[in-house]
């Protein structure tokens, strides 16, 4: 996941040492320019089906690739903050009860109705990867003096949450937004031109209002250099992703810097909070120990999905008699893990203080 080396502070004396959720070289290399990742799973798929294997093939092997090295490791790392953690239990029974019912819903509707299992998953996952970007604004947001007012927060929060639409529309209301062969659609009274207009009116609004404030923020000293680059470089990176031809190994492109992000702040969260003896679990404590604990997490996180691998193995050798396809086992495997992710990442995104060192 990351390397202790990079854990080098800014300069002393600099006007936003302050302001970096841990300091510039892990922020810049671990949550913002880490953006360009997202062209790896693209460029992956690209040299293997120009080699001659089968688009399809290719596809679903850099989904395996994805999965098993970054984005499984991620989905199961919230798990050490929460199921995995008696505080966190305690604290919230009834989150930790229902989350049995997303496994559930998730095995139904692939047997049964897969194509709006897939779009619930890729309209929750949007909003999921988005919500952590907030919530990172939200962090660096702790970082400053004074609290900023409900304006300025909200013209951050819309230009990120309004990035990844305006493409992602337009494919919709053509009829044009596949994964994996699946067409993914939306009810007939979205599709028209009119939803397409309206997403890219509200991108380039709050687009030209986060500028015009950012030009105002630093001319009175107040600009918050961290957090700006990071709306930019999200903004840009979001509305950009649904334009490539594959859209399930596009979203793998930036699944991909979402879950390198995630492993990182999820590894610091619990880092701060062993620091601070505030993790009661012996396992956890051990994986966030020491600033060389970071391939101990990964590892962890890394062991847990290679045993959801050999349950979507099991499923595949049993696929004739199950009537399930390759594309269902696979997404009935995660989605049952990370459905429950997105559900506890609800409570767990509004804990900025979560990566805020005890003073």
């Amino acid at each position: 996941m990351t390397a202790s080396s990079i854990a080098l502070h800014a300069p002393a004396g600099s006007a936003t040492a302050n302001l970096w959720l841990r300091n510039r070289n892990w922020d810049l290399a671990l949550i913002t320019f880490s953006a360009v990742l997202i062209a790896l799973p693209y460029t992956l798929f690209l040299v293997v089906s120009r080699s001659g294997v089968e688009e399809d093939t290719s596809r679903n092997l850099v989904n395996l690739v994805v999965s098993l090295f970054i984005g499984g490791p991620h989905m199961y790392a919230t798990f050490t903050r929460t199921i995995l953690d008696n505080d966190f239990r305690r604290q919230h029974p009834l989150i930790v009860a229902s989350s049995i019912l997303l496994p559930i819903t998730v095995i139904i509707l692939a047997v049964k109705a897969f194509i709006i299992l897939l779009t619930i998953f890729f309209f929750w996952a949007s909003i999921h990867v988005l919500h952590q970007i907030i919530y990172l604004i939200d962090c660096y947001n702790q970082k400053t003096p004074a609290r900023l007012p409900l304006w300025s927060r909200l013209v951050d929060y819309g230009i990120v949450l309004t990035s990844l639409y305006p493409i992602a529309a337009y494919k919709l209301v053509r009829n044009e937004f596949q994964i994996g062969g699946n067409l993914i659609q939306v009810p007939a009274i979205f599709r028209h031109d009119w939803v397409v207009v309206l997403a890219v009116l509200a991108f380039a609004g709050t687009f030209l209002a986060f500028t015009a404030k950012t030009i105002w923020e630093f001319s009175q000293g107040r600009g918050h250099w961290p957090k700006t680059t990071l709306i930019y470089v999200t903004a840009i990176a979001a509305f950009f992703v649904p334009a490539f031809p594959n859209l399930d190994v596009g979203f793998q492109g930036f699944n991909t810097w979402h879950s390198l992000q995630y492993l990182a702040l999820t590894w610091y969260a619990n880092h701060l909070r062993q620091q601070q003896g505030r993790i009661h679990t012996p396992l956890i404590s051990r994986i966030s120990s020491g600033n060389d604990s970071t391939w101990r997490f990964y590892g962890f996180n890394v062991a847990l999905t290679f045993g959801a691998l050999v349950i979507v193995i099991l499923l595949w050798i049993f696929r004739t008699p199950l009537s399930l396809s390759l594309d269902q086992i696979y997404y009935m495997t995660v989605l049952s893990f990370l459905l429950v992710h997105y559900y506890h990442d609800h409570v767990l995104f509004t804990q900025p203080q979560a990566l805020v060192p005890a003073a």
